[in-house]
């Protein structure tokens, strides 16, 4: 571990110096009168991403830098505390989450904190807003005027143009559909990488469930005619990229009120368009099941970066399910005294609980002739030091020795209220991604609030 890390980290652990943090000091300076609930916000979710940007060696001006966009720009928009529109973008319904990325080939990599919000405002669920609209609306133009590099709304506005809600629609759809805590009302969120060089990388997301709700038969045709209208603006085309993967979706039954559309916040020649699908409940989760979504079917099978990929998603499974080396089961249970009946079955049951969903990511990018894959595999009450364990294994194999090396111990810092050895519940998706060019992409998305919150699956 890094020297200096390891000394500022046992500087600021005890709370006589609280004050050293840059969260605890930004807070101190407000730039308007205290919200009580952007205060609260605060409290909950600063010292994770704090400790995030530390464990990713981020240098103290951008940890300043990153904090105060989070404060400034983004708190504001996450409504009450603690949350009351139940977001479909955690399991814990909170609006909010962060991702920790690592990225390279060979023993070199890099890390990137990212977080990802669906925006609340004040009108959110009201007769004015069922759909959560006003606030992405508001969001992104506050965003695009703080004059981030490369941002462009032209997307954004061409692909909410397909899929937002209009004010006869969302009559309709209050007079005439039923929602429950597990339907999707929201239809946007943002999402922000913090690169390294000190630039900010924002992406759209438009949640298609409503959509959905309209016309379920219609929603691939719809999905395949934005996005060749996207790609045709570039001129260089990838549309058979964009058919192969929606003609995949339709094919297994992939379009549900789960699914939503990606995009940069970049120039369309340049931007990538990501389209999520999701399996789970009559179709439980498997390894054949992913890889038969890693390849498309078998469409995509030949390509070296398939084969490659498809290696490294078996080996990441493989170590999500073995017991750890003291025979510690993945939720944390020991089975050492256990009987191999009483083991396989635990396993069994185990397993049967953990696997709620499987989902991924299509990616078509102006530079591909095939759609790239991206797998998102739950973490839903697996033992967070068992994964981390796991993960540090899964690092090793790809040559991240540094990562290998300190995960645990930083994801420890970063949760430095919960015991991993007893918690199920920070850790909540892995992904891999797969290029020959750019190596392994994996990342971490963790329950992103000090606070816990009520799951909508417990």
């Amino acid at each position: 571990m890094d020297t200096t890390l390891r000394d500022a980290r046992r500087i600021q652990t005890p709370k006589s110096n609280a004050s050293d943090n840059p969260w605890d000091i930004i807070v101190q300076y407000p730039t308007q009168s205290p919200n009580p609930n952007e205060l609260k916000w605060w409290k909950n979710i600063a010292p994770l991403m704090g400790r995030l940007l530390q464990v990713a060696h981020y240098p103290l001006s951008q940890q300043y830098q990153y904090l105060l966009f989070l404060r400034n720009q983004l708190v504001p928009f996450l409504g009450p505390y603690p949350h009351q529109w139940r977001s479909l973008l955690t399991i814990t319904g909170h609006p909010f989450e962060m991702s920790l990325n690592f990225q390279g080939k060979g023993s070199a990599s890099t890390s990137t904190v990212r977080l990802t919000m669906e925006p609340i405002g004040p009108m959110t669920d009201t007769a004015h807003d069922r759909f959560n609209q006003v606030a992405a609306a508001q969001i992104s133009a506050q965003v695009a005027a703080q004059g981030l590099g490369a941002f462009d709304m032209e997307l954004h506005r061409q692909i909410m143009g397909y899929f937002a809600i209009s004010g006869e629609e969302q009559q309709r759809l209050v007079r005439d559909y039923a929602f429950t805590p597990h339907s999707v009302r929201g239809t946007y969120c943002m999402g922000f990488d913090f690169l390294s060089a000190g630039a900010i990388a924002a992406k759209g997301y438009a949640f298609l469930g409503v959509r959905w709700k309209l016309a379920p038969e219609a929603l691939g045709a719809t999905v395949l005619e934005c996005l060749e209208r996207m790609h045709a603006r570039t001129g260089a085309g990838n549309v058979a990229a964009a058919r192969m993967a929606v003609e995949y979706m339709e094919a297994g039954k992939h379009f549900t009120e789960f699914n939503f559309l990606g995009w940069d916040y970049a120039d369309a020649a340049t931007s990538r368009l990501k389209l999520y699908g999701l399996c789970g409940g009559e179709e439980p989760p498997s390894l054949k099941k992913a890889e038969h979504v890693w390849t498309l079917g078998g469409k995509a099978q030949g390509g070296s970066w398939c084969e490659k990929g498809l290696e490294l998603l078996r080996r990441l499974w493989a170590y999500l399910e073995e017991d750890d080396e003291a025979g510690i089961c993945c939720c944390g249970r020991h089975l050492a005294q256990d009987s191999e009946e009483e083991q396989e079955t635990h396993r069994r049951d185990c397993l049967a609980r953990q696997l709620l969903v499987l989902a991924w990511n299509y990616e078509t990018h102006p530079d591909r002739e095939t759609p790239l894959p991206k797998m998102y595999l739950s973490l839903h009450r697996k033992n967070d030091l068992f994964v981390a364990k796991a993960l540090a294994r899964f690092f090793q194999s790809l040559g991240w020795e540094d990562k290998a090396n300190t995960y645990v111990d930083d994801l420890q810092y970063v949760f430095a209220h919960e015991d991993l050895s007893q918690t199920t519940r920070i850790h909540s998706i892995v992904s891999l991604a797969y290029t020959e060019e750019k190596g392994a992409y994996v990342s971490m998305y963790y329950h992103s609030c000090m606070e816990y919150g009520t799951a909508l699956v417990e």
